[in-house]
């Protein structure tokens, strides 16, 4: 059956009921899942009788999670109740930061009218949309935001995936010809991993959807196979398994090497089926490099490189595995076209054990033919979009640079690209403080919506209904589930969908349902379209029969799975690339591994080098105020080797001053032998100094995106250059 949303014609001044017509009754105990992260994991809500939520545990029978979750979750139940959480529609009365509360009915024509008022104007090229991350995983806001930019015209969509995946998305191109062909390791039946600038013991879930990560990994080692984590530092990863440490942003090198003894030792052109183009141009690149100068490049023994290149000759089968580190650096495609590259040559594509394409009860993807990168670019630095994503790192010049089509208008959603982008900093603080008209939508008051003119409280992921429409297709074990709110939305939230919808028709463009035979059909009798209704149909059209969002919610409240590993030969199959096959020898890795030959390092003025790090618990900028995961005792620091301390003269818990060509800041050091020599490594995305958020700014710590070149930017997907940063180290008092 379909699950209807509420009936009745839509006047301007109707506002939805605060009560979503999909929450449950008010029981001890209900079934939802986590919204913050890839893993999607599943949830026990348990309510008081009166229907507070007062806590969440894991779902030992869902059938995704299999009983796990961090403390993520319950966090979030701190933020949902923080009194630091706006939850009242607000609009600006003095400088950045200064709102007072209003009326929906006064915040939403402010809204529509501001908007329209630019677009008017200037043109629908004068708006553009500022998206976050905690926007990907509300289902609602995925759906009605297309239809929101599609009703106004907006055509430029900033995000933070020039600091996550846009390296992952070109190199997906380069090799398979588009960038929604998104390979996934089959961790469960591989007897080799390679995991490099990711920590999935930590971060669970990054690019794909395993919540038992640490299961599949010790399954590897426990059927005799190896799991091999390449990273500068330490991490509850590389300590578990085996680790090899190199210098921060050397990851091509290191390929390279793995790829000459690889073909060195093959006999010949691979026979394994796979189909492969440009196999003799690559193997004869590859074994014009010296393995030693490769060795020496990443800083590892050559002894490790053969050991690599091997264990990829003789394993049964293969995987790699590329974190956020891997995109974030000087040469992120390139790294990410080789992580591939090893598993294309030994015959790990498109198999069981290997890499294989996600599958979904609803694919966003597989259908809609993705525009090549870089089809369209930021206005004034000609940054790529990539998978419809401009770059974060390219708006402060696309609203700064006079002309006609500048950005005068902005929607800025889920989003602290202040504090997060490697653009970021006092130069977007600039550039949005002269942008005409904004509107936020958020938890908090935060380093970047404070500068909109209206700000508009949403929902958390507790407060709405949802269904993993971004997450399913990157599940390795694919199932299906959802779930309805399981609170009544605190003070005034209203989920993003509903805001969206309201401005666009209050602006007269007739809503923001993205699906016009759906919208037209809810028109006729009166109604408004809704998310659920569109995931029915979306459900409807795709591989599953017989599956609604009510049966997931009242019937399988705990998931349904739909397969026990992802289907093979979906990857390869009817390639769009000129002559169907995987490319060895693209255009992409043609240009990067010039580039990368001819790549000078710094001289011995920076003699360090800068990472970042997620701690456990953390989600980027946004759940810096939740005390469960930053409690009282909490240090911010930056994580030095013995070695590099003694050079500097600096004890545990002194400041230094870290010096980039661009910036500085100074941090409390945290001396450890779980970093590399000469790497020092600083958690992502701090230095609160305004907003709602009161622990947040007490924290303090610093944002490094300060050290940050906004104009140096990895070349092909126009990546912001945060790992492998060049640096110089002092003691804060000597400085």
């Amino acid at each position: 059956m379909s699950v209807e949303g509420p009936s009745g014609e839509w006047r301007p001044s109707s506002l939805p009921p605060a009560r979503n017509p999909l929450l449950r009754d008010a029981t001890s105990s209900v079934s939802t899942y986590c919204r913050i992260c890839e893993a999607a994991c599943g949830l026990i809500a348990e309510l008081d009788d009166n229907g507070r939520l007062h806590r969440v545990r894991p779902n030992a029978s869902h059938a995704h999670s299999r009983g796990f979750a961090c403390n993520k979750p319950q966090a979030m139940v701190d933020l949902t109740y923080d009194p630091d959480r706006i939850t009242t529609p607000m609009v600006r009365t003095g400088g950045p930061g200064a709102f007072s509360p209003v009326t929906w009915e006064e915040a939403l024509d402010r809204c529509a009218a501001g908007l329209a008022d630019v677009r008017d104007e200037s043109g629908p090229a004068a708006l553009a949309v500022l998206r976050g991350n905690p926007p990907f995983f509300d289902s609602g806001g995925v759906l009605w935001g297309r239809g929101f930019a599609t009703a106004l015209g907006i055509e430029r969509t900033y995000t933070v995936n020039a600091e996550d995946a846009a390296a992952r998305l070109t190199a997906n191109e380069a090799l398979y010809g588009a960038i929604n062909r998104f390979p996934r390791p089959d961790l469960w039946h591989t007897d080799l991993a390679l995991i490099i600038g990711g920590n999935p013991l930590h971060a669970r879930s990054t690019r794909l959807s395993e919540p038992q990560t640490r299961e599949a990994f010790d399954a590897i080692v426990a059927r005799g196979g190896r799991v091999l984590v390449v990273d500068p530092r330490r991490t509850v990863t590389a300590e578990r398994y085996e680790h090899i440490s190199l210098r921060p942003g050397t990851d091509p090198w290191f390929l390279l090497g793995v790829c000459h003894v690889i073909c060195a030792e093959l006999s010949g052109a691979p026979d394994h089926g796979t189909p492969l183009a440009g196999w003799s141009e690559f193997a004869h690149l590859v074994a014009g490099l010296d393995l030693v100068e490769c060795a020496a490049g990443c800083g590892v023994d050559p002894a490790t490189l053969v050991d690599v290149g091997r264990a990829f000759l003789t394993a049964s089968s293969a995987v790699t595995y590329g974190g956020t580190g891997t995109c974030a650096q000087r040469f992120g495609t390139l790294t990410n076209i080789l992580l591939d590259t090893v598993l294309a040559l030994t015959g790990n594509i498109d198999r069981v054990g290997g890499m294989l394409a996600g599958w979904a009860a609803i694919d966003l993807t597989g259908g809609r033919a993705a525009a090549p990168s870089g089809t369209r670019r930021t206005r004034a630095e000609g940054r790529p979009e990539v998978g419809g994503s401009l770059p974060s790192a390219g708006l402060a010049a696309d609203i700064l640079e006079p002309g006609d089509d500048r950005v005068r208008g902005l929607v800025i959603y889920g989003n602290n690209s202040v504090l997060s982008s490697g653009g970021g900093g006092e130069r977007l603080e600039e550039a949005l403080s002269r942008v005409d008209f904004a509107v936020g939508m958020d938890l908090y008051v935060n380093e970047t919506n404070r500068f909109a003119h209206v700000l508009l409280p949403v929902t958390t992921m507790f407060e709405r209904s949802d269904y993993p429409l971004t997450t399913a297709d990157t599940q390795l074990r694919p199932s299906a589930y959802a779930t309805a709110a399981v609170i009544e939305p605190r003070g005034e939230a209203r989920d993003s969908w509903w805001i969206f919808d309201e401005i666009s028709r209050r602006m007269g463009l007739g809503g923001s349902c993205p699906d016009p035979e759906l919208a037209a059909t809810a028109a006729a009798r009166g109604a408004r379209p809704t998310p659920v209704e569109l995931i029915d149909r979306l459900l409807a059209q795709g591989p599953v029969d017989d599956l609604t969002f009510a049966d997931l919610v009242d019937r399988h409240p705990n998931g349904v799975a739909l397969r026990a590993t992802l289907p093979p030969g979906r990857l390869t199959h009817d390639l769009p690339t000129p002559d169907g096959c995987v490319q060895l020898y693209s255009e992409q890795l043609r240009s990067e591994v010039g580039r990368l030959f001819a790549h000078a390092e710094p001289d011995a003025e920076w003699p360090l080098r800068l990472i970042g790090r997620r701690e456990k618990g953390s989600q980027n900028t946004w759940m810096h105020n939740a005390s469960r995961i930053y409690p009282d005792d909490y240090q911010f620091a930056a994580l030095i080797h013995p070695d590099d301390a003694v050079a500097c003269g600096v004890s545990d818990g002194e400041e230094v001053r870290l010096t980039s060509r661009v910036g500085s800041v100074v941090v409390p050091a945290a001396i450890t032998e779980d970093i590399r020599p000469g790497v020092v490594s600083v958690p992502n995305g701090w230095g609160h100094r305004g907003g709602s958020w009161q622990r947040a700014n007490a924290i303090g710590g610093v944002n490094t995106n300060d050290l940050v070149d906004p104009c140096d930017v990895e070349a092909v997907a126009g990546m912001s250059i945060l790992n492998g940063v060049p640096i110089r180290m002092e003691r804060a008092a000597d400085s």
